[in-house]
C-alpha cells in the first residue's frame, strides 16, 4: 500500500506530464483523483468498525486548543430589551465538550407591548439552535481509556414572539 507521500510525488509528476504536454483540460480529474486517491489510502489506515445501529464508526485524530476559542460575549442587554424577555439557565457537564452550555428560557407566556405590559395576545416561543459537542465515552478496554463521540444537541439561544397558531374546528 502506498503512503501519503508517495501519492503526493506521483501527483506533482503527473501534473508536471500533463503542463508539459499541454493538456490543461485533464487537470481538474488529474487532482480529484490523486486527492481521492489520498483519502482513500488515508481511510483505509484508520480502524473502522460497526456500531449497534449499523453506521461504521471511525476513529480519527483531535486536538483542541482552548486559546483558539472564542471568548463568549454576554447578551443579556438584549435578552432584556427584548419583547420577549429571556434569562439564561447554565447546565454543566463533565463528560462533554464544551462542558458548559447556556440555555435561554422564556421570562413571559405573553409579549412585552407598546405599554411596556404583557400582552397575551401574542406569545414568546425559544429559538432553537443545533449545536455540535464532543461527549467523553470510556471505552470497552481495561484501564481509564476514553474516546470522544461527536453528538447533536438543541438548544434553546434566545427568545420571539409570535402570533399564536389558531386552529379553527369544525
Amino acid at each position: 500500500m502506498r503512503n501519503s507521500k508517495e501519492i503526493m510525488d506521483i501527483g506533482r509528476r503527473s501534473l508536471i506530464l500533463l503542463s508539459l504536454s499541454g493538456l490543461f483540460l485533464l487537470l481538474p480529474q488529474v487532482v480529484s483523483a490523486v486527492l481521492l486517491m489520498m483519502m482513500i489510502t488515508q481511510a483505509a489506515a484508520k480502524p473502522h468498525r460497526k456500531s449497534s445501529e449499523g453506521f461504521v464508526e471511525e476513529t480519527v485524530p483531535l486536538r483542541l486548543d482552548p486559546s483558539n476559542l472564542l471568548p463568549s460575549i454576554k447578551m443579556s442587554s438584549l435578552a432584556n430589551v427584548s419583547i420577549s424577555p429571556w434569562t439564561y439557565n447554565i447546565s454543566r457537564d463533565d463528560s462533554m465538550f464544551p462542558n458548559v452550555l447556556s440555555q435561554a428560557h422564556c421570562s413571559l407566556s405573553g409579549c412585552v407591548g407598546s405599554d411596556k405590559q404583557e400582552d397575551r395576545d401574542l406569545q414568546s416561543r425559544p429559538i432553537m439552535h443545533q449545536v455540535l459537542v464532543l461527549r467523553r465515552v470510556k471505552t470497552e478496554e481495561e484501564g481509564h481509556s476514553y474516546h470522544y463521540r461527536l453528538e447533536s444537541k438543541l438548544i434553546s439561544v434566545g427568545c420571539t414572539c409570535v402570533r399564536p397558531k389558531v386552529t379553527i374546528q369544525q
